[in-house]
């Protein structure tokens, strides 16, 4: 029987701590952010973006194996999932069945700015 390490409390708070500062930093502040502390399947941490209504769900697990808690960082996590924010524009606009190049254009732009900004600010 495999152990499971139980993901704390302390460790959502810390988590969501440190996603929202990368928001800051990032300037995200477009986005509404809803947390979950749930048991996640084969992952520590994901993001799911609804683009259009500007909304975002940020999950952490409530338990992992417990040979892989030394894998778990939770601030590197936060980070992780910020990024995945920062990115997801882009994404979502290169899956969009139709696309014009000037949208692309303007997104590749702010995403540079969001991450010159962030950088300076470092």
């Amino acid at each position: 029987m495999k152990k499971t390490y139980l993901v704390s409390a302390d460790d959502f708070e810390r988590f969501k701590r440190g996603f929202l500062y990368w928001v800051e930093v990032f300037g995200l502040r477009d986005y509404r952010i809803v947390f979950r502390h749930e048991l996640i399947d084969d992952s520590y941490a994901d993001i799911l973006v609804n683009e259009p209504g500007k909304i975002a769900t940020v999950r952490l697990t409530t338990g992992i194996d417990a040979s892989n808690k030394d894998g778990l960082d939770i601030d590197g996590t936060a980070l992780h999932e910020a990024i995945h924010l920062v990115t997801h524009r882009l994404y979502w606009l290169g899956a969009c069945r139709h696309i014009h190049a000037e949208d692309l254009d303007e997104e590749w732009e702010a995403l540079t700015r969001r991450l010159g900004n962030a950088i300076a600010a470092s």
